[in-house]
């Protein structure tokens, strides 16, 4: 028996991305999720056939513990971030990152250490955090105790993360666990393992959630000046 709820067909392109979200992960999965799993490669070469495609799907929400968790409320610009691209979403965490990472950066002395940071982060986001960092960060408090062994590129990435879940927290694993699946599975990994560093900013969710919003509309990634997600 099928229990797969069938894809509305009313022409609305939310409606359509709201089902895809809960009913097809996937489309949206990163492959190294896939590539955790002995069956993964199979997986994806199976859902990929019309015959037999809900099933797979079936079967991969069950390993995924997706199934019976869904989520619908997309009122707000926040949440509406789960119907982004994984790739928007990795620009987004980046971006984030960064701005928390300005504050280690403007405690550097030398110029050696400042090219060799700069060396492991691409030019359009070494620009973004050298002169937009201070401008976006509000109120909040930036001084996040990061890892010392991590390089620049990981400690942005891990910032971002944090500043990430903490701007979600309140919202349902349902929206949480389906974002992480569209990150590669080592963003994931990095975030479980350093997760409790971002116990400080348990009490910004608010905070959080603004800076997310308004890298987004620095980085011109569908958030329009009305703090709305506009879809193109």
């Amino acid at each position: 028996m099928n229990n797969q709820p069938t894809q509305p067909n009313n022409g609305n392109k939310l409606s359509d991305m709201v089902w895809e979200f809960n009913f097809r992960p996937d489309h949206y999965i990163h492959d190294s999720w896939l590539e955790q799993m002995p069956d993964g490669p199979l997986i994806k070469k199976l859902v990929g056939c019309h015959r037999g495609a809900d099933r797979i799907v079936q079967y991969l929400m069950q390993r995924l513990g997706l199934e019976g968790q869904v989520f619908f409320n997309f009122s707000n610009s926040l949440t509406r971030i789960g119907l982004w691209s994984g790739q928007d979403l990795e620009k987004l965490i980046m971006h984030t990152g960064a701005v928390f990472y300005h504050s280690r950066v403007q405690k550097i002395v030398t110029r050696d250490e400042v090219l060799q940071i700069r060396e492991q982060m691409d030019d359009e986001l070494f620009n973004f955090m050298q002169s937009r960092a201070v401008q976006l960060k509000g109120k909040i408090d930036l001084s996040l105790k990061l890892p010392a062994g991590l390089g620049a590129e990981q400690s942005i990435r891990l910032a971002g993360l944090l500043c990430f879940h903490a701007a979600l927290v309140g919202y349902p694993v349902a929206l949480r666990k389906r974002l992480m699946l569209k990150l590669p599975h080592e963003w994931y990994t990095l975030f479980k393992k350093s997760g409790t560093l971002g116990q400080p900013l348990g009490q910004r969710q608010s905070e959080c959630a603004a800076l997310l919003q308004k890298i987004a509309i620095e980085v011109r990634m569908g958030i329009g000046s009305d703090g709305q997600i506009h879809f193109s």
